[in-house]
């Protein structure tokens, strides 16, 4: 017989006794030590007593079993002063008389700390990143009772004096109303068919055992006053056949991205605004569960270890996951809508982010297949300016590269490409583009290995290009995407990839907001280099705010520029009206 005091952050001190040689530790109920915490894993750590010494094992949680502050990997021996970790509670063992339990000091165990640090919430990330690695956590298995290590399957269980189920309070906030309703509920149902795809009859099965232990929980009182009992139900159903809060997005046509951070939190992102739902994840397990049936609806591979996961589903949605050692808080899931964009040259000039005469000189650069920089700092802006240069490719075939956003929308001849799904490599590009010779090629975003694998389309005398890049100023976008395609190529300085890519792009347009907050083409500029290799940015375009009026003006650059000479070797016929004269355009 022996004893385990139990203190919990902001809560009193408690001992329970318990008989026999193991105590099981989780936060469901079968376990000997019912711990009812969303970050206690339901299955979570092991007490076992052996020829006079008390050892802990952890199996497999979430978020770790930690024997004074130290995350374990085997079973350690716990003795006087020692202090087990499990969420948010601090275990010690005793004997039933009372007296701390001492062990031996012939085997190694972690060394007690000096003193216990008040309102201590769990290992700080410096602790996290202690040179003792955990096994990958795994997706908790089915709740069947199998016989322990050295039993037979007959053996009855040991007697426990100390088995006590958790009753809800009175003061239980929303989400903790949530997860004690969910977990009810999946102890009546069995676990694999939770792991499975869930039919309507089952689901109905599921929904009146929901309704039972709902009413239950009323009868004691476990509800929050701040849920309704239908809320209750639509928040747990989604958890247990559904995607839980990512139903919010999916049902939202004008929600764009969702991230699940843990149970901390899930934020919805609806055009430039962002909110929080009122209720996360209620716990680890629901999120699993959910992770589980994204992986099966997109069938990809999930066994519980991966580090990184991804996965489409209909509809242009697209979500990645990160787990373990990666995400210290738990699982971050982002799950992301992908928005059509259709636009056209014509209506960037009615929406005064072109000019007319610009977009004249526009259609004709991509007529002749002239190699464009699209630059900005909001991503969704530069989609759109793509877009309407790509459309205006009325007689070409396109091929589009996209990850956040379908450019190019209305296009019927396009052959789109996912770049945000994992097996993507972007070097076949080279390959795949030299194949279709009379095809404009559409890059929302370039960097990384797609930016190497198109300049090497370019140097190999690839013309058509669009693509876009994330940055500030022309200036700035260039910079930078020297520094980035040096760094993928091995024996090539920045300056050496920085002429690459100035002698590949023949034109580069700047897109932001104007001084009156309008989004606008603020500068075209014609890309040259000198002969030292230096970049030269003649002004093709500009907005100039002192000008035209309080709103400004569109304004041509004086004389003919460079590009329009390469555009009539090409068989282009030219308007080159507005570079006769200065003005506005």
């Amino acid at each position: 017989m022996f004893a385990v005091v139990i203190s919990e952050k902001g809560g009193a001190e408690r001992r329970e006794v318990f008989e026999g040689s193991e105590v099981t530790v989780g936060r469901v109920r079968g376990n000997d030590l019912v711990l009812s915490k969303g970050n206690v894993s339901k299955r979570h750590a092991r007490l076992t007593q052996k020829d006079g010494r008390f050892v802990v094992v952890d199996q497999n949680s979430t978020n770790g079993t930690y024997v004074n502050r130290q995350r374990i990997v085997q079973a350690t021996i716990v003795r006087e002063g020692d202090r087990i970790y499990i969420g948010d509670f601090i275990l010690r063992i005793e004997d039933a008389g009372g007296s701390p339990h001492a062990t031996s000091d012939d085997v190694p165990r972690a060394e007690p700390e000096a003193a216990e640090p008040p309102n201590w919430a769990g290992p700080s990330p410096e602790e996290l990143k202690s040179p003792q690695v955990p096994p990958a956590p795994r997706v908790p298995a089915p709740m069947s009772r199998v016989p322990r290590r050295g039993a037979e399957a007959s053996e009855p269980d040991v007697p426990r004096i100390a088995k006590t189920e958790a009753t809800p309070r009175q003061d239980n906030s929303p989400i903790e109303s949530v997860r004690v309703l969910v977990e009810r509920v999946t102890d009546k149902v069995e676990r694999r068919t939770l792991d499975r795809d869930i039919a309507d009859n089952v689901a109905r099965r599921i929904e009146r055992v929901m309704l039972e232990e709902l009413a239950r929980l009323r009868d004691e009182k476990g509800i929050s006053a701040l849920l309704t009992d239908e809320q209750m139900v639509v928040a747990a159903r989604s958890e247990l056949v559904g995607l839980g809060p990512l139903e919010a997005l999916i049902r939202n046509p004008n929600a764009t991205q969702l991230t699940a951070n843990g149970t901390k939190s899930v934020s919805i992102v609806q055009g430039d605004r962002l909110s929080y739902a009122q209720l996360p994840f209620s716990s680890v397990d629901s999120l699993e569960r959910v992770l589980a049936r994204l992986c099966r609806m997109s069938e990809a591979s999930h066994d519980g270890r991966e580090t990184f996961m991804t996965g489409r589903l209909p509809g242009g949605i697209i979500w990645k996951a990160v787990r373990q050692r990666a995400a210290p808080e738990g699982i971050v899931l982002v799950v992301r809508r992908r928005a059509n964009v259709e636009s056209s040259l014509e209506e960037l000039v009615r929406d005064r982010v072109i000019s007319k005469a610009m977009a004249t000189f526009l259609a004709q650069c991509v007529t002749a297949r002239v190699n464009v920089l699209v630059v900005g700092s909001r991503q969704s802006h530069v989609a759109r300016v793509s877009s309407a240069l790509a459309e205006a490719a009325v007689d070409r075939q396109l091929l589009v590269i996209e990850e956040h956003f379908q450019l190019a929308a209305n296009a019927t001849a396009a052959v789109r490409l996912d770049a945000s799904t994992a097996p993507f490599d972007p070097a076949r590009l080279v390959d795949f583009a030299r194949s279709l010779p009379e095809t404009n090629l559409v890059v929302e975003s370039l960097a990384g290995r797609t930016l190497a694998a198109v300049m090497e389309i370019i140097v190999h005398g690839f013309n058509g290009v669009v693509g876009g890049v994330n940055s500030s100023t022309i200036e700035q976008a260039l910079s930078r995407l020297a520094t980035n395609l040096a760094s993928l190529t091995p024996g090539v300085s920045v300056d050496t990839a920085r002429q690459s890519i100035v002698s590949g792009f023949d034109l580069a347009l700047e897109v932001g907001a104007s001084p009156d907050g309008r989004e606008r083409v603020r500068r075209i500029v014609d890309i040259a280099s000198s002969a030292d290799g230096t970049p030269q940015l003649h002004e093709v375009f500009t907005y100039a705010t002192d000008r035209g009026g309080p709103d400004g003006s569109f304004v041509a650059a004086q004389g003919e520029p460079r590009l329009l000479d390469e555009l009539r070797a090409r068989g282009v016929q030219i308007d080159n009206t507005p570079f006769q004269r200065t003005g506005n355009s």
